[in-house]
């Protein structure tokens, strides 16, 4: 059962035994759990738990599972440790958010992201709206990369905010805060870095061919390698595509943010898969699709779903899937990607298409 670092241990022990003629399938949990509810739904000892799973690896004969090398240990590793300081600047950007919409909640309507440098600056001299109000405008757009309109949008909206959480109580709070946020992210850009120096430590093979390819650093396919481990897992580029979530959704039931019933057929990404592994996707196809992005299978599709009424938004979540296929075909050959290979296969397909007169 695939439960932790005891379970990890334990494969690498079993695999070691590699004198014993045996195989090692690594079960999920929810389907171990299910399948002994299935088959013992009164009992929940431990020995009850050892006999169901005896019976599915006897019964069902699960395929045997790949093992992760020992060279990728400090991979997975680092990335699992990004993956949790992520999510601990993501809460703790949600925290601050939370607070500020009551110290100064105009702020959220001029600025789209409060996790940016220059605005932890802001708050870090001015936390609160009253704070902002008595500064001096000048002083204000003295902040590091803060732009001249900006700091007047926000200096006025200061002036004639509704907020009412203010004084010195409320002053150390915010800052306690961006204290708190500023150093997760010190430590997100430092996992990264690690990230990268473990990517480069792995032994030579095709996965170090992902950094090769058009709109992917280092970080983004050291994160694909130490989710994905090997390829071999994957039959076809769908089963990529689909491990990592990266697939619209239909939503059947509910709402919009608007509170309108969502129409039929309205789709949104799947909420599935590596969040980590997701966000850095996010941000390669961005930089893929742009226009000296140097992919131009990913630019092509960019263009051609926004001219057929797609948002930038819903495109991107289309490029994400085109660089994973990306993934697929250059972890499989082994090969340097070619930004070229695109328009040369239709180029063949073309000519070997015959033509009726």
């Amino acid at each position: 059962d695939a439960a932790g670092q005891y379970a990890a241990n334990l494969e690498g022990f079993l695999r070691s035994l590699d004198h014993l003629p045996m195989t090692v399938s690594i079960g999920e949990p929810k389907r171990n759990k299910d399948y002994h509810r299935a088959h013992s739904p009164k009992r929940k000892a431990d020995g009850s738990e050892s006999w169901a799973m005896a019976r599915y690896a006897l019964v069902e004969q699960p395929r045997e599972s790949l093992g992760n090398p020992p060279a990728f240990a400090v991979l997975r590793r680092v990335a699992s440790r990004l993956q949790g300081q992520t999510k601990q600047s993501t809460r703790l950007t949600n925290q601050l958010h939370e607070t500020l919409s009551a110290a100064f909640p105009e702020l959220a309507t001029i600025v789209n992201n409060i996790a940016a440098g220059w605005m932890l600056k802001l708050l870090e001299k001015y936390p609160t709206a009253p704070r902002i109000a008595r500064a001096r405008l000048s002083s204000v757009k003295k902040i590091p990369f803060i732009k001249p309109e900006t700091a007047q949008k926000v200096h006025e909206a200061a002036k004639h905010s509704v907020g009412r959480l203010s004084g010195k109580v409320a002053e150390q709070m915010i800052r306690e805060l961006v204290s708190e946020l500023q150093h997760s992210l010190a430590e997100e850009e430092r996992g990264k870095e690690l990230l990268t120096e473990a990517f480069d430590a792995l032994p030579d093979g095709p996965h170090h061919q992902i950094a090769s390819i058009k709109g992917i650093g280092k970080q983004t396919a050291a994160a694909i390698v130490a989710t994905a481990v090997s390829i071999d897992r994957f039959e076809t580029e769908n089963h990529l595509v689909g491990y990592y979530g990266v697939f619209p959704e239909e939503l059947q039931s509910g709402v919009d943010k608007f509170g309108r019933p969502n129409p039929p057929g309205k789709k949104i990404m799947s909420r599935k898969g590596n969040d980590l592994v997701r966000g850095l996707l996010w941000q390669c196809a961005k930089c893929a699709s742009a226009a000296n992005g140097g992919n131009p299978a990913v630019r092509e599709l960019f263009l051609r779903r926004v001219a057929g009424g797609d948002t930038p938004q819903v495109a991107w979540g289309y490029c994400m899937t085109k660089l994973l296929r990306q993934v697929f075909g250059v972890w499989t050959t082994g090969k340097t990607f070619d930004p070229e290979h695109e328009s040369a296969r239709r180029s063949r397909a073309a000519i070997a298409r015959p033509r009726w007169e």
